[in-house]
């Protein structure tokens, strides 16, 4: 009754509240208006189409540009650099969060700054962006993404909207939905603009997959599929094929779309573009009214009455109107041309206030894949125009005083910004677009200095020239004139910047470009001998068929020609050797005899020693003859010559390693160009050390020879630590791995010494005797590294190698492993889990091996599960014991585990309810029979699978439910661990001694890069929180450890305890992922894609065995305790399934445990053919499929992971 008195005060309220906090607003009318949309009938949804379309229009609605900056946001004197807190609120609302990134944001934990709000006396804090509440457009799509039914809006107004207000997801959203569901006549507008949107958004691979899910023409799917793999010339000729049979009336047989018509124009265009097709381009756009191509067309080619009319023209300005950056660059590359070098600030300044408006505008960093690769390439033009807008003030400057003094005429010295220029490329991988972007520019600036130098000399015909001589000068870039012969080398850098353009097609596989590019260089009259060497090189590779199509004989033996009719005689020692390399790559490829490669190759070495790629080259060949044939259809000589050739192959891959370079890099990551790999930038193979590890995986490392190895840079080790740390244990390989441990423990001490604690370790507990616990099989990962290395110590020998390499590194390093090993002890002592916790990971491994376990349900247990979990049962109720007299000893432990804390307040799981049932189906599995199973009292019941599986879900159940009840989200460290609550490490002068933070050296095979342990962040302290989270099904709960580090940067660890084969099998195959990932950057496909493994990195704490007072310690199985890497961006398959079902009252196993009834019931049903077992077991193939299929229909929706990208 009093309902209808108090809606008018809560609405007053609520009024009043929206108009001070705006993510209240932004909420309320998110709730509020699909409400009062549903309540609507149909017409009048219907009648507010068009106001609703027409309120998202509105001028005042548009973001503002070129605001001036309030007077409450100027520095004072006193505070340069720094913005008053007051102040960013109106900076955002103006520019948005975004345009200043997220470097200034503050982080979790670290301490406050001394000028913050925050901190006593105060005024002013550094510039840090505050979470930006979102704008009108922004929450007005997002509600009428909420509207059931949604209202149709014109999807141009949707495309302009996302992109003007950085509402590129609510946009996406709404574009997708009707572009499925639009009659198949009226879906082009729907697709043309949603593929715009994921161009813009750098989802190339989503816009191809809408394309081909348009088109109806199979031709259009396969010149689709061919560009998308990167086939640009096979493509375009598809394209240009399509297009020339629908003008003659001879079309593909199908009535095409308007969009898939036009589609077919404009990829054959876009391949033109990648094809660098210049002045094919311009003629296309002059004839069918296309500015924007005609204006980087006419540039590129030299064309500037073409651009200076074009920047004339009506779209242009309309363009240059809206605030575009790209068409602000024109206007500086003419003002350059024209020689009005005044002009050139003002639009640069210009350009730079556009292109920061326009990176305002776009998502956050984390959430696009390439959106903002155009910006940052567009900066890097910026950047080299206003350079060159200098060099070229200059060079004029030069030529006027000439004029007037002749006898004053010197040449300019431009070396400093040759050099800045030349390692200042793109990236390898990047289009040709985006090369000619930077290098066709760069060209032109040297033609028209070179004319500059050369007409300010005295008596020099072209020193009556006027401006015009410039602009012609400029036109002539992608010609690539001849430089002339006068002294201008140090004014110039033509042939070194056609050749790396020629190179990066060639990387590229873009054969017509890389040749046509080459081809400029014949009119250069004279080159230094260093880009002659080049251009012979580029011309031999492209000769190789990794690089270009047709006869792979013909083409070898045209650049087999090419090296024999080489003049080596200008040629330095490094240049000679690597045209001697050729030869012998080329001759390899053609089947030549071995004596001839091995000559060509071992000529190349005696030229140059030190030339790494020849010694790569010839173990590669090497490397090819001992995996060359079948072993099974070998002779006793074949079998000997190819051991002798693995062996020489180990030998060049280490003499490879041994090369002396200038950068760390080079030496370990310079593969061969042939046969096996391409230049650094392009395809790469394996690099030296990979190859020298991957012997030594077979044997190889015991025949190292001890000189070479301590030639060997430690850097090349330290990727493979994890596998020559377990070489200890081989007595065959254990002197060469504790010569290389050495050697890496004195350069890189925190690379080394966890991974021999933890291996020191675990020696010792095998040394001490004992079985296993049931934690995963320890004896059974000993039994499989001896049959895959060979015989393995007693653990005596190995574990005294391991102590003797731990206190050669404390000799060399005294105060940091001082501090290492008292945090790794304290890690290992404070954060050890409990029975419990423990307990659970056992009983969740076990049903997950139930559950993969082939049907029938009711067929019995096999052993190797029941002894597991006796096992485990039995080391539960010892640790629970120990546990319980040792806290009734002393209360004052300082072990987590035994010491008094609030779980024991909140009440022990032995008093709970459920305690007696779990200790009773726990017992049944610890008591043997005489015939070494289990006999339980339930009539054998308990021993099928299937009521196995029923006990193990009610025990995870309940130990999940009492782990979650007794253990705190979070703790403080100083009740955990005063020690590391008190931890303190000074940075500055005793920074080479502080203690590293873990993890930095594990990116290295991805990045082939050597470790730089100076550059590495620091522990400076820890984080005072602990924080436990509770993880899905049988994950227990993992806590988090917050390293503090001197870069300013909080990296949380958790701290994770597996069975020791657990542990070891996953780093190894996170080692794996990592070498994988390496294999994809050095692919540009790939790493366009930006396609990688996610892996986890660790660092051992302790392994073999935890918890020795409870008497696990003496157990050869054990477990081990490592620090993960904590990533709240990582998300995994299976987790976003159940936090899906859970979400919504369910249990994810139900489903599984359904489809694995109703397949069971099938089988068993039908009448499999006794006579046929082959075909009994491809019948129950196939329906375990349909099975899987059913389950994936029927349990889990379309669209999980598309809510799941949408919430994150």
């Amino acid at each position: 009754a009093g309902l209808p008195r108090l809606v008018p005060n809560l609405v007053a309220a609520l009024r009043s509240l929206v108009h001070t906090n705006l993510d209240l607003a932004a909420k309320l009318w998110r709730a509020l208006f699909p409400a009062a949309w549903a309540a609507l009938p149909a017409p009048l949804q219907a009648r507010l189409v068009g106001p609703l379309s027409a309120l998202l229009g509105k001028p005042y609605l548009r973001p503002s540009l070129g605001c001036p900056a309030p007077a409450t946001m100027r520095p004072t004197s006193n505070a340069t650099g720094r913005l008053p807190a007051s102040g960013f609120a109106t900076l955002t609302a103006s520019w948005g969060a975004a345009a200043f990134g997220q470097a200034g944001l503050p982080l979790h934990g670290a301490p406050h700054h001394r000028d913050s709000p925050s901190a006593p006396g105060g005024g002013s804090a550094l510039v840090a962006p505050a979470p930006t509440p979102p704008n009108v457009v922004q929450v007005l799509l997002a509600s009428v993404a909420d509207l059931r039914p949604l209202p149709v809006l014109s999807p141009q107004v949707i495309s302009a909207l996302g992109r003007t207000h950085n509402a590129w997801h609510t946009a996406l959203q709404l574009l997708e939905h009707h572009t499925l569901i639009a009659p198949a006549m009226e879906r082009g507008g729907w697709v043309h603009c949603l593929g715009a949107t994921l161009e813009s958004l750098g989802e190339a691979d989503r816009s191809y997959a809408l394309r081909q899910r348009t088109c109806a023409a199979r031709e259009s799917h396969v010149a689709l599929s061919l560009e998308a793999y990167g086939h640009l010339e096979r493509a375009q000729s598809l394209y240009l094929e399509l297009i020339t049979q629908e003008a003659s009336g001879r079309g593909v047989g199908l009535k095409l779309s308007g969009y898939e018509l036009g589609l077919w124009e404009d990829r054959w265009v876009e391949c033109g573009r990648e094809l660098g097709q210049w002045p094919l381009l311009l003629d296309v756009a002059r004839a069918t009214q296309r500015p924007d191509l005609a204006m980087e067309s006419a540039w590129k080619t030299g064309d500037w009455p073409a651009v200076k009319e074009l920047l004339r023209s009506p779209s242009i300005l309309a363009q240059l109107e809206l605030g575009s950056p790209h068409h602000k660059l024109f206007e500086m590359y003419s003002a350059i041309v024209d020689e009005k070098l005044g002009d050139v600030e003002q639009h640069c300044n210009q350009c730079i206030q556009l292109s920061l408006h326009k990176w305002s505008q776009l998502p956050a960093p984390g959430t696009a894949l390439d959106a903002h690769a155009p910006l940052l390439k567009l900066f890097h033009q910026l950047v080299e125009v206003h350079e060159s807008g200098q060099v070229l003030a200059e060079a004029f400057q030069q030529r006027s005083l000439s004029k007037k003094q002749p006898a004053a005429s010197q040449v300019f010295d431009l070396k400093q910004v040759l050099h800045t220029w030349r390692e200042r490329l793109p990236n390898a991988w990047d289009s040709v677009p985006d090369w000619t972007d930077v290098l066709y520019w760069r060209l032109a600036v040297f033609k028209a200095t070179v004319d500059a130098v050369d007409a300010s000399k005295p008596g020099s015909s072209k020193s009556q020239s006027t401006s015009k001589t410039s602009a012609s000068a400029l036109g002539q870039a992608s010609s690539v004139q001849a430089a002339g012969e006068s002294n201008t080398g140090r004014v110039q850098d033509i042939p070194w910047t056609t050749l790396r353009l020629a190179s990066a097609a060639r990387n590229l596989k873009l054969e017509p470009v890389a040749l046509r590019t080459l081809a400029t260089l014949y009119a250069v009259p004279s080159m230094d001998v260093a880009d002659a060497h080049s251009m012979l090189r580029e011309q031999i590779l492209m000769c190789h068929p990794r690089f270009v199509a047709g006869s792979e004989t013909r083409k070898l033996q045209g650049g087999l020609s090419l090296v024999n009719n080489t003049n080596l005689e200008y040629f330095d020692a490094p240049q000679r050797a690597e045209v001697f390399r050729l030869k012998g790559s080329f001759e390899a490829l053609l089947g030549a005899p071995k004596h001839d490669v091995t000559r060509s190759l071992a000529s190349a070495v005696a030229v140059d020693r030190n030339l790494a790629a020849a010694w790569i080259s010839w173990g590669e060949y090497l490397d090819g003859l001992a995996n060359g044939q079948d072993p099974s259809a070998q002779t006793q000589a074949q079998t000997q010559a190819q051991s002798e050739a693995r062996e020489e192959a180990l030998v060049c891959f280490s003499m490879a390693l041994t090369t002396p370079h200038s950068k760390p890099r080079d030496a370990l990551a310079k593969p061969s160009e042939a046969p096996g790999g391409q230049s650094a930038g392009g395809h790469g193979s394996q690099t030296a050390a990979e190859k020298l590890v991957m012997a030594r995986l077979i044997g190889g490392l015991k025949s190292l020879d001890a000189k070479i190895v301590e030639r060997i840079p430690e850097a090349a080790w330290v990727p493979w630590v994890l596998f020559l740390v377990p070489a200890l244990a081989r007595p065959s390989e254990a002197k060469m791995a504790s010569l290389i441990l050495r050697r890496v423990g004195d350069k890189f001490p925190q690379a080394v010494a966890p991974h021999l604690r933890a291996f020191a370790h675990e020696r010792s507990a095998l040394c001490s005797g004992g079985t296993g616990d049931g934690g995963g099989g320890g004896a059974g990962e000993m039994g499989a590294d001896a049959q895959v290395f060979g015989a393995l110590d007693g653990g005596e020998e190995s574990a005294r190698h391991a102590l003797q390499l731990l206190a050669q590194v404390r000799q060399w390093h005294p105060e940091l492993m001082a501090n290492l090993e008292a945090v790794l002890g304290e890690l290992e002592q404070r954060f050890l889990p409990t029975p419990e916790e423990r307990l659970l990971e056992v009983l969740s491994a076990a049903l997950d091996r139930c559950l993969d376990l082939a049907w029938p349900f009711d067929s019995p247990l096999p052993a190797d599960i029941a002894k597991a979990l006796g096992a485990a049962s039995a080391a539960f109720s010892a640790s629970k014991a120990n546990a319980s007299a040792s806290s009734s000893s002393s209360s004052s432990s300082k072990s987590p585990t035994k010491s008094p804390s609030k779980r024991s307040k909140a009440g022990s799981p032995h008093r709970s309810s459920g305690a007696a049932a779990l200790h009773h189906d726990l017992a049944v599995f610890a008591r043997p029979t005489a015939g070494g199973g289990n006999e339980g009292a339930e009539g054998g019941d308990l021993f099928s699978i299937r009521a196995a599986v029923g006990k193990l879900r009610r025990w995870c159940t309940l130990l999940d439910h009492w782990i979650g009840e007794t253990t705190p989200k979070r703790t403080r460290l100083n009740e955990r661990s005063p020690l590391l609550a008190r931890f303190h490490s000074a940075s500055g002068a005793g920074r080479s001694s502080a203690m590293e933070a873990p993890g930095q050296y594990l990116g290295l095979p991805t990045s082939r890069a050597a470790p730089r342990p100076d550059l590495h962040a620091r522990v400076v302290s820890f984080s005072p929180w602990v924080t436990s989270e509770a993880g899905p099904r049988g994950a227990g709960v993992t806590r988090r450890v917050g390293f503090l580090c001197d870069d300013g940067a909080l990296r949380e660890w958790r701290i994770q305890a597996k069975p020791t084969g657990a542990d070891k099998r996953d780093d190894v195959m996170a080692h794996l992922g990592r070498v994988v990932c390496g294999v994809l950057s050095a692919h540009p496909e790939a790493r366009r894609r930006h396609l990688s493994l996610c892996t986890a990195k660790t660092a051992p704490l302790k392994s073999g065995g935890l918890n020795s007072s409870s008497g696990e310690g003496s157990q050869r199985g054990g477990w081990s305790l490592s620090l993960e890497e904590h990533s709240a961006a990582q998300h995994t398959l299976a987790q976003v399934f159940v936090d899906w079902t859970l979400a919504r009252g369910g249990d994810p196993l139900d489903a599984v445990m359904e489809s694995r009834e109703a397949l069971e019931r099938r089988l068993t049903s039908s009448k499999p053919p006794t006579d046929d077992p082959k075909a009994a077991e491809a019948e129950a193939d196939r329906e375990q499929l349909r099975a899987y299929t059913t389950l994936c229909s029927t349990s889990v929706p379309d669209d999980i992971l598309a809510k799941r990208a949408l919430e994150a």
